[in-house]
């Protein structure tokens, strides 16, 4: 995650980027770098994740 700096800090999304605030600082991040509900629901590296939210689907 990078530090935005300058004067006017932005917010949304341009050119594959993510501009946010986190913890009241303007920050920056690759646009698309997390899971997708088809890769949790096919990949075999996911199997933990599906099994852990199948179990939090059923306590809450």
């Amino acid at each position: 995650m990078a530090k935005q700096k300058g004067i006017l800090p932005i917010v949304g999304t341009i050119g594959g980027f993510n501009f946010y605030y986190l913890d009241g600082k303007p920050v920056m991040r690759v646009a698309g770098s997390g899971f997708n509900g088809e890769a949790i629901k096919t990949q075999a590296s996911l199997g933990i994740a599906r099994k852990l939210t199948k179990c939090l689907g059923r306590r809450l």
